[in-house]
């Protein structure tokens, strides 16, 4: 791994593991915005961790949504979330007190 790949594993991993893991057991599931690479590196520690998941990238903003690959909402009611979300932002939310369901 060069460095620099190597450097912005880090960084993900260190911005999104213990969140990650903790949005998984409290909600089962997981939504950030983030750099293309921080996807893959963010299935990749939650599978390590023993999680098995599936990912979606709804819109409007295109965010990743992992949630367990037993437990997971339909696609419209995620980008039902994903609007709701982006509404929130909208008006000023921050990123970690965005809802992750609808209710």
């Amino acid at each position: 791994m060069e460095a620099f790949t190597e450097s912005v594993y880090l960084a993900i991993f260190r911005e999104h593991a213990a969140k990650a893991v903790q949005g998984m057991e409290r909600h089962g599931c997981y939504w950030f915005t983030g750099i293309r690479p921080s996807y893959g590196i963010v299935v990749e520690l939650l599978e390590d961790a023993g999680y098995s998941v599936i990912t979606f990238n709804p819109p409007p903003v295109y965010e990743f949504a992992i949630y367990l690959s037993d437990s997971y909402p339909s696609q419209v009611e995620l980008e039902r979330i994903a609007m709701y979300r982006q509404s929130l932002r909208d008006k000023g939310v921050s990123e970690d007190k965005l809802p992750v369901s609808l209710v």
